[in-house]
């Protein structure tokens, strides 16, 4: 663990974390033990890491999903750092290449994102919410995770408005 401010820790640091400091100006993104009110955890809930972790690689942000809070879906890289779940084993290619390949947290970190065909060619897709996961890159790679973070919270589904 590396200690980053005053009482809190970073349980699984990453080139982002590391050399990106407009990422950890905001002390909600630093993890915390599970239960704490900001760490995006349960008490006993196995998922670790910053509310970062519930942002998907392509945009999704899984905390306001309705699949993700009907348990009907996993969350897009949770477990994974835990061992819970296997990475290899992912069917998501921008998963493996984002969060296995490069240990970025999401496409938004990725200095090839502009270029990256993987990314794009999804962002590209028919459908309301390619277009938002899309927004939602721009807007992190703009403005920070802190600031996307306060406004995904109030959605009702996996994205929504950035204003």
């Amino acid at each position: 663990m590396i200690k980053c401010f005053p009482g809190t820790r970073i349980h699984r640091p990453t080139a982002e974390y590391i050399q990106c400091s407009q990422h950890m100006r905001n002390e909600d993104l630093m993890t915390r033990s599970p239960g704490h009110p900001l760490s995006g955890e349960e008490p006993g809930n196995e998922h670790r890491g910053t509310p970062v972790r519930f942002i998907g690689c392509c945009g999704a942000y899984c905390r306001t999903c309705g699949a993700y809070r009907d348990e009907v879906c996993k969350g897009c890289k949770l477990g994974y750092d835990t061992g819970r779940r296997d990475i290899p084993k992912a069917k998501c290619a921008m998963k493996v290449c984002c969060y296995r390949d490069k240990q970025l947290e999401t496409c938004a970190d990725c200095p090839e994102y502009p270029a990256c065909e993987r990314i794009q060619t999804f962002h590209a897709k028919k459908g309301y919410k390619y277009r938002k996961y899309r927004e939602s890159m721009e807007f992190i790679r703009k403005r920070g995770y802190p600031a996307f973070l306060r406004i995904a919270d109030t959605w009702n589904g996996a994205c929504g408005k950035l204003s």
